[in-house]
């Protein structure tokens, strides 16, 4: 997969546009593991700490 920055900023409008977030067990696990410590993680790009929030207000 393309994991660049289109691809984060891809992510980032898909989420700003979603209510739900759908995922299944192993890649919640991945996302309740990965992504919470990254909205506070100045080193990590904008748009990753913005996914990273937007992942945790979505239901």
């Amino acid at each position: 997969m393309p994991f660049d920055a289109g691809f984060s900023d891809y992510n980032a409008e898909r989420l700003r546009a979603a209510d739900t977030l759908l995922l299944g067990r192993t890649s919640y696990e991945g996302f309740r593991s990965y992504w919470p410590k990254v909205a506070e993680d100045m080193t990590q790009p904008a748009v990753e700490r913005e996914i990273s929030r937007l992942n945790a207000a979505i239901e």
